[in-house]
């Protein structure tokens, strides 16, 4: 005995009038359609996943690979216009975060955003690898300072300095 359709409890009625009900051939999920979509014969008959699905399933596979090359072929025909985008989009990322965090060298004041750079405050940058560092920031702000050139060398020279007190000492 076939199982009975799925039903929609609670469907408010369309403002159209009455329309028709209509299960969906694959799965037997009851869609209501609307007067006009019933006369202009805009019904389908699969629900919306299995609509989907069934696109999907029509689709040629492509592998990584593929996909890759197809990429790399299309990046050097448009070498300059992809690699203008990026430099603009992260010019424009770093200025929104160097403003979000005060515009200034945390340290000394400097606010020139031509010597300002992002410093991990615990140096723990070597715990990312390969990691555009716009979006270390945006994932984790807390986890970095502004400081200008200056004194984020500074700071490095006092941290390897520290680190070979250390090495001497044991």
């Amino acid at each position: 005995m076939p199982s009975e359709p799925k039903m929609r409890i609670g469907r408010p009625q369309s403002i159209h009038g009455v329309g028709s009900d209509m299960p969906c051939e694959n799965c037997g999920f009851v869609r209501h359609y609307t007067k006009y979509q019933v006369s202009s014969g805009k019904m389908s008959k699969l629900c919306q996943p299995c609509s989907v699905a069934a696109y999907n399933a029509t689709r040629p596979k492509v592998s990584k690979e593929h996909r890759a090359l197809v990429y790399a072929a299309w990046y050097q025909r448009n070498r300059k216009k992809a690699d203008s985008y990026a430099n603009d989009w992260r010019k424009r990322c770093r200025a929104e975060l160097i403003e979000k965090f005060g515009s200034k060298c945390s340290a000394c004041g400097e606010s020139d955003l031509d010597v300002l750079e992002f410093d991990h405050v615990h140096d723990d940058g070597h715990l990312e690898s390969g990691c555009n560092i716009i979006f270390s920031v945006k994932r984790n702000p807390s986890r970095f300072q502004l400081l200008c050139k200056n004194c984020n060398w500074r700071k490095e020279l006092k941290r390897r300095r520290h680190a070979l007190g250390l090495k001497k000492a044991s």
